[in-house]
């Protein structure tokens, strides 16, 4: 697979005006939702297999949360509280709608 900077390489010799930073932020989300994409595509196989389902919690919580450093601030004026149910991120921002619609 070709890594981001052959990519902007490949693209800038086209166009030498093109935006690394928007081609890098491009080819990061195609490899998200390509790392989604095979996510999905093992859940059945998850559900039945406990072997498969050892081998990816173990890369999930070895590998990638050691590898993409995730940091999201949450500010504490606007009184954000973040709680959390297994490995889901609840985040309530105390926002209500004034006026009426």
């Amino acid at each position: 697979m070709i890594d981001a900077d052959d990519l902007i390489a490949l693209v800038q010799n086209y166009n030498p005006k093109a935006n690394a930073d928007l081609i890098t932020r491009a080819y990061d989300y195609g490899n998200v939702m390509h790392f989604v994409k095979m996510m999905c595509a093992t859940v059945p196989l998850m559900e039945q297999q406990e072997e498969m389902r050892n081998a990816v919690h173990d890369y999930v919580m070895n590998v990638i949360d050691n590898e993409m450093e995730i940091d999201v601030e949450l500010e504490d004026e606007i009184g954000v509280q973040k709680t959390y149910d297994g490995n889901v991120v609840h985040l309530n921002f105390n926002t209500k709608t004034g006026g009426t619609a």
